[in-house]
């Protein structure tokens, strides 16, 4: 189950994929990005680059995140506003640069 925290500034991002990942990029509404880590995309070597609306994961060395299913990265906030966090305009690319169909969740809402 992915972990999300408003006391602490986290939420895990899944991904399920059946393909190799040669990136991704997503924003999040409804909250101000102030980092990204772990999960998949470190692990696989990806640099992670962010901004506060945006999240972007590419190799340097070509590796790619192979088929799986499990946490892709750890996004620290801050500044949260509403009742629900929503992960949009998501990208993922294949090794050749070619678009990945995405099947993006619902949104997350906060009681």
């Amino acid at each position: 189950m992915p972990d999300f925290s408003v006391t602490t500034g986290s939420l895990d991002v899944m991904m399920t994929n059946d393909e190799n990942v040669g990136g991704f990029q997503f924003a999040i509404d409804g909250v101000n990005i102030t980092g990204a880590e772990g999960g998949s995309a470190a692990s696989n070597g990806f640099m992670i680059s962010t901004s506060s609306t945006m999240v972007l994961g590419f190799s340097l060395t070509g590796s790619s995140i192979p088929p799986g299913d499990g946490l892709l990265v750890n996004v620290e906030f801050e500044n949260f506003q509403g009742t629900e966090i929503c992960i949009e305009d998501v990208v993922l690319s294949d090794t050749a640069g070619g678009a990945i169909d995405v099947n993006v969740g619902e949104c997350f809402e906060v009681s």
